[in-house]
């Protein structure tokens, strides 16, 4: 999902929409192993020479149950059905309040950016086509132009996402107040939050860090 990445800018720490939504391992199985016990009863007859002894009674072969096989849990799927897929970002939002002491910026911008998750549980953040990322407030204005790709381990079930791992990177080139920052490469921290989905449109709210959470809307592409 379209991150805000912590990007330094002249000095202070400025929080822009990081990644599409939405990252982490798939949810392991768990495998019931069933153990089957066989029992052999030997039985047999004696013979001998005449006079012959008697027969001792033949015992009836022990009856043994066999164990029902053990049903095999089902794995929980690593990411909700309705969140599976590709999603374009149409926009994400937040606040920054780490920028300038005392001042709420809010934060808006990203669209383009695209997501893909798979039901396996991998996430790919492709900011090749992004908008730039804007900030505003108390008289300040940042801008971002974000591009790169990231990937994440990805779960999200019943309501709740989170991400883990990550390989890639993103790279920002923007303006602090008018004034040019150097490019600055990075590979966002994993985030987690809540979402909700239908089959056309992807909400996800970043909760961590709280300093830097945010809401990205997005659109399905495919899947």
């Amino acid at each position: 999902m379209s991150k805000r990445p912590r990007l330094p800018i002249i000095g202070p720490i400025v929080y822009i929409s990081r990644r599409l939504k939405g990252l982490p391992k798939t949810w392991s199985a768990h495998r019931l192993p069933g153990i089957l016990v066989g029992l052999a009863i030997m039985t047999g007859a004696c013979g001998g020479t005449s006079p012959a002894p008697p027969k001792p009674p033949t015992s009836s072969p022990t009856s043994t149950a066999t164990p029902s096989p053990t049903a095999m849990a089902t794995p929980a799927p690593a990411v909700a059905s309705c969140v599976v897929g590709t999603w374009r970002q149409v926009n994400n939002t937040g606040t920054d309040t780490q920028s300038f002491p005392g001042v709420t910026l809010q934060d808006s911008g990203g669209a383009g950016v695209t997501v893909t998750f798979t039901s396996a549980g991998i996430e790919t953040d492709n900011y090749a086509n992004s908008s730039n990322f804007i900030e505003r407030g108390g008289g300040h204005i940042v801008t971002v132009q974000v591009r790169g790709t990231t990937i994440y381990d990805f779960k999200a079930a019943a309501g709740n996402w989170a991400e883990s791992g990550g390989s890639g990177a993103i790279t920002a080139v923007g303006t602090y107040d008018g004034t040019p920052t150097p490019p600055h490469t990075s590979l966002p921290a994993p985030e987690t939050g809540t979402y909700t989905c239908t089959s056309t449109t992807l909400t996800l709210q970043a909760l961590t860090p709280p300093e830097a959470a945010y809401t990205s809307v997005s659109t399905r592409v495919s899947g």
